[in-house]
């Protein structure tokens, strides 16, 4: 590896950490779905809730 120029390196370094963290952007985008589906359950709960047990919101 120290043959190669510093920019041959750095593309080598590059391309590794690109094979490290391949599928970690399908991964985001899996919490940002469980997150808007949490957040929509919790509002419907929410929501029933206040519907079942007025007194405790006034």
């Amino acid at each position: 590896m120290s043959d190669l120029s510093p920019e041959e390196q750095w593309r080598v370094e590059h391309a590794r950490m690109h094979a490290k963290h391949r599928g970690h952007e399908a991964m985001h985008a899996e919490m940002v779905l469980i997150l808007i589906a949490t957040l929509v359950v919790a509002q419907l709960l929410l929501v029933q809730w206040k519907q079942r047990h007025p007194r405790s919101y006034n």
